[in-house]
């Protein structure tokens, strides 16, 4: 008698890591499609560029999506590039290579169970990239996007006060000049942040405070701390807090 596939499903799930289904999903068409069902996290790096699409379409249930490295492709376009012609301006039909917001559409429209995702490094994607997350991928709890100069504050923003079940944002380079209002005012909407990395950025009092009155399940803040009197302050406003990490360039001191 043949095992039902719900019953593969149970042993395959108890493989500790991916690389142990690769080998089971060459013994036939049917392991294959069980093990690519039951896959949650991708890594993808610059050698699966040609073969990204496919490789999307094989691993319909991906929770996490890491972009390591990932500078080089549209994502949504197998047969479309997009590059700098001589002059500098941009060409959507010359040269293929970047990974932009309408790829992160087509992700975004494919992937509505997505949880997590990091982009950090991908300069080319906007402030658009995290509207279409937050408003297709209502599962999302992690989002990263470190050094991507196109994302402002506004656009972070809009990711907070959208995605309710967000637990964790990686962001650097807040403070630099200044904070926008909008930026301070959606901590009040991200009931559910409980992991808060600034990394590089200079956090203000201001900052510090709203976040303690939002009242955040947060327990782990990493910062580069300048001007902060109210540090003390925040750390007992915030009871769960269990890793701080912060640099304190200058002490304000009361007149």
């Amino acid at each position: 008698m043949e095992l039902p596939e719900e019953c593969w499903e149970s042993i395959f799930s108890f493989l500790e890591h991916h690389r142990y289904s690769e080998p089971l999903s060459l013994v036939c068409k049917r392991f294959l499609s069980i093990t690519s069902h039951l896959r949650r996290t991708l890594t993808i790096t610059d050698p699966t560029l040609e073969s990204l699409p496919n490789i999307l379409l094989r691993f319909p249930n991906l929770t996490t999506i890491v972009f390591r490295d990932f500078h080089v492709v549209d994502i949504s376009y197998p047969d479309h590039g997009c590059g700098f012609s001589p002059n500098g301006s941009l060409d959507s039909k010359s040269v293929s290579g970047l990974l932009t917001d309408y790829g992160i559409l087509r992700l975004a429209s494919s992937l509505k169970s997505l949880r997590k995702i990091d982009l950090s490094g991908n300069t080319f994607i906007t402030d658009q990239a995290l509207v279409t997350l937050s408003s297709n991928c209502l599962f999302l709890t992690e989002i990263g996007i470190r050094d991507c100069d196109f994302i402002t504050q506004n656009g972070i923003a809009l990711a907070l006060r959208k995605s309710d079940n967000l637990k964790s944002i990686f962001i650097n380079g807040i403070g630099i000049p200044s904070i926008d209002a909008c930026f301070l005012d959606s901590f009040a909407y991200a009931r559910s942040l409980s992991e808060l990395d600034l990394s590089n950025s200079f956090i203000s009092d201001e900052l510090l405070c709203l976040v303690a009155e939002a009242n955040l399940p947060l327990h782990k803040l990493v910062s580069l701390v300048a001007f902060v009197s109210h540090l003390m302050g925040f750390v007992f406003s915030c009871p769960s807090i269990r890793l701080l990490h912060t640099w304190i360039l200058k002490e304000q001191i009361s007149g």
